[in-house]
């Protein structure tokens, strides 16, 4: 292993899973899995002894699920990136692990090359999740409340467009609830996006729910 190689590690209660995305995976030569486990209690066991970078997580493991073996590896290994591997795409499932401290979330049934681009942009520091998530994203009126970092760099005007954004607004639809010119939202739009170092809308929702800024 080189090391340019990026370290992975897979948790999994299905075998067949975990040997075939090993496999597959170890056939890139960007990647290589160091190890893989059948439930929580076995990942952290391994990664006391084994360094990884980036962990792909399922959620419902016997013994120990990824919801606790997510909460402690933000907690023990703060380096270590979480990626959620599950076949659960609930609003609920997705918005805990998020809040737990996942950097993305990664359906089952999503391609190879899918896996890849996202290792990748993860490994580099952006963050994921997939683009009908910000659907399920409600900007007011929710019931569920969330503390906002106080070091947040954002201005009033832009986190209220934040929030029209992670609504699935469009820039025209934003000037329209706001009253203010399309131009105008369009640079508040670069400048939100410079802030929070993130490149397109699925990566500012992400962003905006471990933030405090949007909730469920």
């Amino acid at each position: 292993m080189t090391n340019s190689r990026i370290r992975l590690a897979i948790a999994d209660d299905h075998a067949l899973l975990r040997q075939s995305l090993k496999m597959i995976l170890d056939t890139r030569a960007c990647f290589k899995v160091i190890f893989d486990a059948s439930n929580g209690a076995e990942l952290l066991e391994k990664l006391q002894q084994t360094p990884v970078d980036i962990v792909l997580l399922d959620l419902e493991m016997p013994i120990m699920g990824g919801f606790e073996a997510l909460q402690k590896i933000s907690a023990e290994y703060p380096k270590v990136k979480c990626l959620i591997l599950s076949y659960f795409n609930e609003t609920d499932f997705i918005m805990t692990a998020l809040k737990l401290g996942a950097k993305g979330f990664i359906p089952k049934n999503c391609t190879i090359e899918t896996f890849e681009e996202v290792i990748q942009s993860v490994m580099e520091g952006s963050i994921y999740v997939d683009r009908a998530f910000s659907q399920l994203i409600e900007p007011t009126n929710s019931t569920v409340s969330l503390q906002i970092k106080a070091d947040h760099p954002f201005t009033n005007k832009e986190m209220a467009i934040i929030r029209l954004i992670c609504a699935g607004k469009t820039n025209k639809e934003i000037s329209v609830d706001l009253e203010i010119a399309v131009k105008t939202v369009e640079n508040h739009r670069s400048n939100i996006f410079i802030k929070a170092g993130v490149k397109n809308v699925a990566q500012l929702v992400l962003y905006s729910i471990q933030n405090g800024i949007v909730v469920a």
